[in-house]
């Protein structure tokens, strides 16, 4: 059975004029069928601006399954600045020289006639001459941002970090922890910290603070959030 995750990204995938059509499924025998799977999962990937970044997958699956590389839900083409090289059980996607502007998360999809698979993880790339701390393992945000929704949508704060968990990470509104419950989520996989608040109102305006801590000290990233409240009803 697959992850109505994965369905959700094979959906996307499908959409893609370069769809890659499989093999007949005749020329299998349906015994030795196999959905795909990874035997070894994308890992967190921490470089310096300027330096080459490598993310690697292993997998199995039969008949050999069709594998497609994103960064966040955008499909990354083999190309001059992102090199794609993929065998039977195995792909690595590298950035041969990366920017800031390549930090993200990227996942890689695995598809066969039986099922498909994803892995995402994150991408840092520090930049030089930038201030960070705790030894280049979670840099400093001293840009703030500036987020406006309506009153009714969700805010989404996705933050890629690298060395911590989620016991040392905690999000604050206007300085006050955030604690979740029903409507509110925090989430940390693969080194991305994401709060979600669902249904917005006017009172979630304000400061929100990602604060990751860890032995080497610790790391603030700040969102500026407006709510503008629905038209009341006259």
């Amino acid at each position: 059975s697959m992850s109505s995750e994965a369905q959700e990204w094979q959906q996307m995938a499908r959409k893609e004029k370069s769809y890659v059509e499989y093999a007949e499924a005749s020329h299998f025998s349906m015994q030795n069928m196999q959905a795909p799977n990874f035997t070894a999962s994308l890992e967190p990937v921490t470089v310096s601006e300027g330096e080459s970044a490598t993310f690697k997958v292993d997998f199995i699956g039969q008949p050999n399954p069709v594998v497609k590389w994103y960064r966040y839900s955008f499909p990354v083409k083999d190309s001059k600045d992102f090199k794609i090289l993929t065998s039977d059980t195995t792909s690595t996607l590298t950035i041969e020289k990366t920017c800031a502007d390549d930090a993200g998360v990227f996942t890689c999809l695995l598809e066969n006639i039986v099922g498909a698979a994803k892995s995402s993880s994150n991408l840092n790339v520090v930049e030089a001459g930038q201030e960070y701390i705790m030894e280049a393992s979670t840099r400093t945000m001293r840009t703030m941002k500036e987020m406006n929704i309506n009153e009714g949508d969700n805010i989404r704060f996705d933050i890629g970090f690298s060395g911590g968990d989620k016991s040392n990470l905690e999000f604050t509104h206007d300085g006050r922890k955030i604690e979740e419950s029903s409507g509110i989520a925090i989430t940390v996989e693969n080194e991305v910290a994401s709060l979600l608040i669902e249904k917005a109102n006017p009172s979630h305006s304000g400061l929100y603070e990602c604060i990751m801590r860890t032995e080497g000290g610790e790391a603030r990233c700040q969102v500026n959030c407006q709510v503008t409240p629905a038209a009341s009803a006259s």
